[in-house]
């Protein structure tokens, strides 16, 4: 009854002042991402969303989803407009395009989403199936968006479990997309309750308790194990961004790294990590840097760092973001060039659509190119790893190939010094961390002014340097799991099974194959099993 009264007096707002709400929905969910971890606020935004929705005809519900969405991504990414303030001078036009313009196109994600829930909606009944209409629709535009037009996951709901290491054990199992998936249901629980409250409100904490308890059942069930011979060497600069790409400074830099990479340790390190770009100069193409490099690198070790490089052996003369692996006698062992990047941050996509005064964000008036082949690495005294720059870190599923040799670690090298003290490089770290926890593989995180982190295999962060801290971290590389995850195995089918079941539940013709619902949805329930 407190349901429908509620409906009621939403119904009756006016069209401006639904969105305007709609838009404020959006807000208050981004505050449940990292790092303000206001998770409580998704039980009031998506019950509130159904309710304003569920009403109205499809045009409008495209619309108020739209407002949902500029909200959340408006609050959710402000902190790439700090990108642009590290050259103001050059970018201050695209100030509004980044900051109104990304949350906009964005937000079509989720206005398809209520399109498609306006449509579909008058052949469901009843209040449960309207809100499982309504996560099947807004789940598929999150996958959506992390695939369309190269993709930009960013922010998928799952993040707000990154909170508790417990929870966040759903995504060894479900992977990101998956969890937004159970965690848009969970979020209807007030709906849930309107009727028979007691019995419904039980249920849903005996849930909720039971995902913690698993979480705690497979930490305790994984203890970290390590690489005996292997330490390796975090170095964390902490440069500002501003300085970075001033010519002026670049022995400075050098230096810097230098000074940090040879400081005494009481540990046998192996290997010394640098972040993305911590050379702002083609190191590769100076014998003098690679001697002094050879100086600091441990024997039989390497020095891995991120570097641009120049790369002249297929058309013409090429610019490639870059790891780059140096031995002690100066040698360059292996290298690993970046093949997912950041559109308008290193290159100009459809660039034939632009005039030649839209620059790419980063330092250098030359496009870098997408590296191909192999993704993974192996170093001498090292087991193989996947390497991971920056942005290749937030795709869920895509971080090893199939095809390829299984890592044994994963290292990302990052430079969230763009975007200063803000959510940004907090979301990040998360989202990267999500990947040890998906693929059952630890991680190594070392970024320029942080944060820097060794993480298991089960996402424990083991030790980090904070943002904007400077100094080194020397820790022994952690084992991979013996066997694979659910996810590592399955991928994104196990998302793709809960959407089967799910539209199974709304859409199958049960009056034809003479069984009820709830027949139908356990028979496709243990198909997946068996196959699983």
């Amino acid at each position: 009854m407190m349901l429908d009264m509620i409906i009621s007096k939403v119904s009756s707002l006016s069209p401006w002042s639904t969105r305007f709400l709609a838009g404020l929905l959006g807000i208050l969910t981004a505050l449940s991402l990292p790092p303000v971890y206001a998770q409580p606020f998704l039980l009031l935004t998506f019950p509130t969303l159904f309710i304003l929705v569920r009403s109205v005809d499809s045009s409008r519900a495209f619309w108020i989803c739209w407002w949902f969405g500029l909200g959340y991504f408006t609050v959710g990414l402000y902190w790439i407009a700090f990108a642009l303030g590290v050259e103001i001078e050059r970018f201050w036009w695209l100030v509004p395009f980044t900051v109104v313009g990304l949350p906009a196109f964005l937000a079509l994600f989720t206005g398809a989403a209520g399109l498609c829930f306006g449509f579909l909606r008058p052949r469901v009944s009843t209040v449960v199936r309207e809100y499982l209409l309504l996560v099947l629709f807004l789940s598929l535009s999150e996958w959506g968006r992390g695939h369309i037009l190269t993709g930009f996951p960013w922010n998928l709901l799952a993040y707000s479990w990154s909170w508790s290491l417990p929870f966040s054990q759903g995504v060894s199992y479900l992977g990101s997309y998956g969890m937004t998936f159970v965690t848009l249901i969970l979020a209807g629980w007030p709906l849930w309750v309107s009727r028979q409250f007691f019995l419904r409100a039980g249920l849903g904490v005996c849930l909720l308790v039971a995902i913690w308890a698993a979480g705690n059942l497979r930490l305790g069930s994984l203890p970290t194990l390590f690489e005996e011979e292997v330490t390796v060497r975090l170095v964390q600069p902490s440069i500002p961004q501003k300085l970075k790409w001033q010519r002026s400074k670049r022995f400075e830099i050098f230096d810097k790294m230098l000074t940090l990479s040879n400081s005494p340790s009481n540990k046998a390190v192996t290997h010394i990590i640098w972040p993305e770009a911590a050379l702002p100069f083609f190191v590769m193409d100076s014998p003098r840097a690679l001697y002094d490099i050879a100086g600091i690198t441990p024997e039989k070790g390497a020095v891995i760092l991120g570097a641009p490089r120049r790369d002249d052996s297929g058309k013409g003369l090429t610019l490639k973001n870059a790891i780059i692996a140096v031995g002690s006698d100066g040698t360059v062992q292996d290298v690993y060039d970046k093949q997912h990047l950041v559109p308008f941050g290193e290159y100009i996509p459809f660039r034939f659509l632009f005039p030649a005064f839209v620059k790419k964000v980063t330092s250098g008036g030359i496009d870098y190119s997408s590296g191909e082949g192999n993704t993974l690495l192996t170093l001498p005294g090292l087991p193989p790893v996947r390497p991971l720059i920056c942005y290749e870190g937030i795709f869920p599923g895509k971080v090893i190939q199939a095809y390829e040799e299984r890592p044994s670690w994963l290292l990302s090298l990052t430079n969230d010094g763009w975007f200063g003290r803000s959510s940004g490089p907090y979301q990040h770290f998360q989202m990267t961390r999500f990947r040890a926890i998906e693929e059952g593989i630890p991680l190594i995180r070392v970024a320029n002014n942080g944060i820097s982190a060794v993480i298991d295999p089960a996402g424990r962060i083991l030790s980090k340097l904070d943002l904007d801290e400077e100094g080194i971290l020397d820790f022994k590389l952690p084992k991979p799991l013996p066997g694979l995850t659910l996810y590592a195995r399955f991928g994104d089918s196990l998302f793709w099974g809960l959407v089967l079941i799910v539209f199974a539940y709304l859409f199958m013709p049960f009056r034809f194959l003479k069984i009820n619902r709830k027949q139908t949805t356990h028979l496709v329930l243990m198909a997946l099993l068996q196959k699983f």
